[in-house]
């Protein structure tokens, strides 16, 4: 099988596209620029994303029968790569677990109560936002082959994870950090990134997936309080989490949680963590501080 792959330079990208190529398959990235941390058998594509007509003629050439768009893709990106995909190719769209309405509601931009969790694939959607569009857009097309993920808050090395990163900030000045009592049980789903990677390429290589959606997502979604004292753990912070009366953050609905069903694609393409939990906060921690400036 032969699949393109569009996105930016990063370990995502570089993870799916190890397994595909370890799996036995043909892989291409279209890239702006050739990217040296992939496999010397990667085949690139140069063009842009906002103007993937330019490389038209190349990816004709390379005749992908699996159109792989990765997280950050637009309304506009997605528009061309439909339009590629009617030669035959299945486009699997990698979207976000934010397209729920419960995203909205958390974030107080659409008014109702919390809907319940964990969330399925069938639960209602946000009514406004290019998330929400591109699934429309992709949903509603006659005979639709499209696969679609729904992916996590991602954390592990490569990616930026701002509130670990900044819990691990307040680490180094501090023996005692507090936390929001609302804060503390809140509960949102997450992947590690290379956990991600693997339901990103199962999906991609398995044509039981065309026309289907898939939660993707840890098995189990921390409370926030119990998260950050994982992160703790990783970091070997002797401190204590404090818990705090109030709220955390205004313009938050932490009644909502964000937990997500991922069992789908768990019994439909057979999705499991490659990464044990704890590895993973070691990883991600220990990356994170190797990132840092030293003066």
């Amino acid at each position: 099988m032969k699949l393109l792959i569009i996105g930016e330079q990063s370990r995502l990208r570089r993870k799916v596209t190890e397994l595909l190529l370890e799996w036995g398959h043909s892989v291409a990235v279209l890239s702006e620029a050739p990217d040296t941390t992939l496999p010397t058998s990667t085949r690139f594509i140069i063009g842009a994303f906002s103007h993937l007509t330019t490389a038209r003629a190349e990816v004709d050439s390379f005749a992908p029968d699996v159109l792989v768009a990765l997280p950050g893709a637009s309304f506009s990106t997605i528009e061309q790569l439909l339009e590629f995909s009617e030669g035959g190719s299945r486009l699997v769209y990698c979207g976000s677990f934010k397209v729920y309405r419960a995203y909205a509601r958390y974030t107080l931009e659409e008014p109702g109560a919390p809907d319940l969790v964990p969330l399925l694939e069938d639960d209602p959607l946000r009514t406004e936002g290019d998330l929400a569009i591109i699934e429309r857009l992709l949903r509603d097309r006659p005979s639709s082959t499209s696969t679609i993920l729904r992916l996590p808050e991602v954390f592990g090395p490569g990616i930026d994870s701002d509130d670990i990163r900044t819990f691990l900030d307040k680490t180094k000045s501090s023996q005692s950090i507090a936390i929001g009592e609302d804060f503390s049980r809140w509960r949102c789903a997450t992947g590690y990134v290379d956990d991600v990677a693997v339901a990103i390429a199962l999906a991609a290589k398995n044509s039981k997936a065309a026309g289907k959606t898939y939660n993707v997502a840890d098995s189990f979604a921390f409370a926030q309080i119990d998260w950050l004292k994982a992160i703790a753990r990783a970091a070997e912070w002797p401190g204590e989490i404090v818990v705090s009366q109030g709220e955390t953050e205004p313009g938050k609905d932490y009644e909502q949680h964000l937990i997500v069903a991922s069992s789908k694609i768990r019994q439909e393409l057979g999705h499991s963590e490659v990464v044990p939990i704890n590895e993973a906060f070691i990883r991600t921690v220990a990356w994170i501080r190797d990132a840092e400036p030293t003066l």
